[in-house]
């Protein structure tokens, strides 16, 4: 089957498997494969999920097929384990996931931000536990705008598991515009936990998930919400149950 240029605006790359010698597989968001090899219609590529864990070395490889990414996803796989990205995407779109860890409470691993990365995207799971944690990523220089869409209600108010993030990014709150997108956030509060960790004022504002949909736009909206389709989650995931928003937006799925 010949995949055209404007059949694959967004690809999947999948961990690479061992049976299949670690190369990295590519799908469709529809969920059919994509040979690494087709250059031309890699070259359209403007969105890129990368499931599961990926070496260095397999991403290198394919950044160059990939000239015009500007958004870039970050899905776990049932492993859990981080993600390497070489890339260089405006904007960077986390959907991490609580697993249990041996040394503290559940973690959602996330993953570095690239240096060129202008806007962090943060998909929050719901967490079980009070001792859930959202692992810390650092914030190169270049990022100017953190959005934050909890599933629910953080616990214990108002950061719940994002307060070690919060906390190893501190000073640098006070250069970046941080948005929670959430209908039960204390704007006040979370102010003041934020103000607290930076040690100087900062840019934060609460906003509801409908009105940011209406300023952002449905699809941008879907990007940064709506998770693998059902075809790819099925076959990628084991048909792992996702967030509420991502099941009732799959009709943005290509």
């Amino acid at each position: 089957m010949t995949i055209s240029t404007a059949d694959a605006p967004h690809v999947v790359a999948v961990h690479p498997a061992p049976w299949a010698n670690h190369q990295i597989q590519l799908y469709t968001r529809s969920g059919a494969p994509l040979s690494a090899e087709a250059t031309d219609a890699l070259a359209g590529t403007t969105t890129l999920d990368i499931v599961g864990p990926h070496e260095k070395g397999a991403i290198v490889g394919l950044a160059p097929r990939l000239p015009r990414v500007t958004t870039v996803r970050y899905f776990n796989d049932t492993r859990g384990a981080p993600f390497h990205c070489t890339l260089s995407p405006r904007t960077l779109v986390m959907f991490p996931k609580f697993a249990p860890s041996e040394e503290r409470g559940p973690v959602a691993e996330t993953g570095p931000v690239p240096k060129s990365t202008a806007r962090v995207v943060l998909n929050v799971p719901t967490a079980d536990e009070a001792d859930a944690v959202v692992d810390p990523f650092d914030v190169p220089d270049s990022v100017r705008e953190l959005v934050v869409y909890p599933a629910a209600g953080l616990e214990p108010a108002p950061l719940g598991p994002l307060d070690e993030l919060f906390r190893t990014i501190g000073a640098g709150l006070q250069r970046i515009e941080t948005t929670f997108v959430a209908d039960d956030a204390d704007e006040g509060a979370v102010k003041a936990a934020l103000e607290s960790i930076a040690g100087a004022a900062v840019n934060v504002k609460v906003v509801s998930r409908d009105d940011y949909r209406a300023a952002i736009g449905e699809e941008q909206f879907a990007l940064e919400t709506v998770g693998l389709g059902t075809v790819l989650r099925e076959l990628l995931l084991d048909g792992e149950d996702e967030d509420e928003d991502d099941v009732e937006d799959e009709v943005h799925d290509d």
